[in-house]
């Protein structure tokens, strides 16, 4: 599963990144939304886990400007913020999870695997494992320490 992780603070993109590295999912990140953007579209993304306040484009016009171009072909969104009480109803109709920070790596998962299956299916292709096989166990490949 292909994750975009976006966040104009470029320690949280590589802190986000890791942990979902560290439970097998294939991630990309960004600092800058509008770069995202332009990626979003061709590269199909299965998910995107965006920050709320951004300075160039918060994550619900990020959302909302990725849904106008992509249509069914989006991909899931999950929205990161401070405060879910900074979330109005009608920016948080715009991603399938919503996560409150500080957060749990299983609730990272668990948002994630939410948005894949809230996300509209064009097709009966199945759909790739997510990285929670992690969190049950000895990852596939890997030896127990």
């Amino acid at each position: 599963m292909l994750v975009a992780v976006i966040d104009e603070d470029p320690w949280a993109v590589r802190s986000v990144n890791g942990v979902l590295r560290d439970v097998g999912f294939r991630t990309l990140g960004f600092s800058s939304p509008l770069a995202a953007l332009e990626i979003l579209v061709p590269r199909r993304f299965d998910v995107v886990i965006t920050e709320h306040r951004m300075k160039e484009l918060s994550g619900a016009q990020l959302s909302s400007l990725a849904r106008e171009r992509m249509g069914d072909e989006r991909p899931g969104f999950v929205l990161l913020t401070r405060s879910l009480v900074s979330v109005e109803g009608n920016e948080r109709a715009l991603f399938d999870a919503c996560l409150a920070k500080p957060f749990q790596v299983m609730d990272l998962v668990a948002a994630i695997e939410e948005s894949v299956s809230a996300r509209p299916r064009k097709s009966a292709r199945p759909r790739p494992a997510t990285g929670a096989r992690w969190l049950h166990g000895t990852p596939k490949g890997k030896t127990a320490s």
